[in-house]
């Protein structure tokens, strides 16, 4: 080899080597040396990352460190947080100042609210409007439930039977167990009660009315007695007063399983306002939000008719977290706290005076409930006719 070619040789290696050390810095190879232009550069191909030899948050610092293109990291891997150091979807997150870090998926965005707090406010406003039961003094529980009886009870003296006794505006006016002095106990009643609107010149529209509520296990002959005696007296415009579920319910939340469990009884509430005794359940629905935790907890000191006002500052509290919360078991468990007013609804019957003839009889059984007999009631409301009642 003479000395020309061995000239030739050399140059071609140099520029061999030259082009290799002068490469563009981007999309290098595995295995390429490297060297990013600042901390956040990274020169490498897709899926790999420029890393210090030494691995070490010095030689990260260093700029000038002697690097290699290696293969990101997978997640639970050290890391020092060069760019793209970490698989696809992770992070370097460092859990102490100074020290490796790891590759680790990033928490969620922050939860921001959307509509949270306007969409709960629109809601217990609903329940504000819920319709409110007159003031009578009848356990919604032990009558009839009848959601059609779209009347509302008259304001008219009221007369409850019972499987034990009979009141008339809460004043003890017979038993049921005594029937044959039913027409003298319960008729003599209501005609003093006559007497006494005669006197008073009460309207003639708003006299001989009046509001009957009849437990579900009253039996038929002691329905049926107190009725002769209304009519005798002059009583014939009746009210039927029925129970009617309220129109609003919780809508399908993840705690509903957790409150059928709180519940002493299916028809009742679960305790979620009484302390230690929902289980940590309230606590569970506002982890992430102690503002609305607070507020609602505040409801357990409060009677029932008023929690319905206080709870119009939960979307507020909601909002101050955030609306970290899952919406749904806030409304249920709101639902839960808030006791919506026992609702009644009513009917109309006429009964026919005692001197009228051929007018159509409401019959029953003498030993029918009254869970039972209403049906026949029911049915004579809808023909529309003045009626006598019967126990046969």
């Amino acid at each position: 080899m003479n000395r020309f070619m061995t000239l030739a040789l050399i140059a071609a290696s140099l520029t061999g080597c030259f082009a290799r050390e002068t490469r563009p810095e981007k999309d290098l190879a595995l295995g390429d040396r490297c060297h990013p232009a600042d901390a956040s550069a990274n020169p490498c191909a897709e899926g790999l990352f420029c890393s210090p030899k030494t691995h070490t948050k010095e030689a990260l610092a260093d700029l000038g460190s002697s690097r290699v293109c290696t293969k990101r990291r997978s997640a639970g891997k050290h890391c020092l947080g060069a760019a793209d150091e970490c698989a696809i979807g992770l992070e370097c997150r460092e859990t102490e100042a100074g020290k490796l870090g790891q590759c680790v998926e990033p928490p969620p965005p922050p939860k921001t609210c959307a509509g949270e707090p306007a969409d709960l406010t629109a809601w217990l406003k609903t329940l504000a409007v819920e319709p409110q039961a007159p003031a009578l003094a009848v356990d919604a529980a032990t009558l009839v439930a009848n959601d059609a009886a779209a009347g509302a009870p008259s304001a008219a003296p009221l007369l409850v039977i019972t499987a034990s006794a009979i009141t008339l505006d809460g004043a003890a006016v017979g038993s049921p167990a005594d029937l044959k002095k039913l027409p003298a106990s319960v008729g003599g009643a209501l005609t003093k009660l006559a007497a006494a609107q005669a006197k008073a010149k009460l309207d003639a529209a708003a006299r001989g009315k009046l509001t009957v509520a009849v437990a579900k296990d009253a039996p038929w002959s002691a329905v049926a007695a107190a009725l002769q005696s209304a009519s005798r007296a002059g009583f014939l415009g009746l009210s039927f007063v029925f129970a009617k579920k309220p129109a609003l319910a919780a809508a399908p939340s993840p705690i509903d399983e957790e409150l059928a469990k709180l519940r002493p009884a299916p028809a009742q509430k679960a305790p979620v306002l009484t302390a230690g005794a929902d289980g940590g359940l309230s606590a569970k629905v506002f982890a992430d939000c102690p503002q609305a935790l607070e507020a609602f907890q505040k409801l357990g000191q409060i009677e029932a008719p008023k929690r319905l006002e206080a709870l119009a500052g939960l979307p507020a509290a909601v909002e101050q977290c955030s609306c970290k919360v899952e919406l749904a078991s806030v409304k249920a468990l709101a639902f839960e706290a808030y006791e919506p007013p026992a609702l009644f609804g009513a009917v109309e019957l006429t009964l026919a005076k005692p001197t009228a003839k051929g007018a159509p009889a409401v019959t029953a059984a003498p030993k029918a409930l009254w869970s039972e007999a209403s049906a026949q009631v029911l049915d004579a409301v809808q023909k529309g006719k003045p009626v006598t009642v019967v126990a046969k």
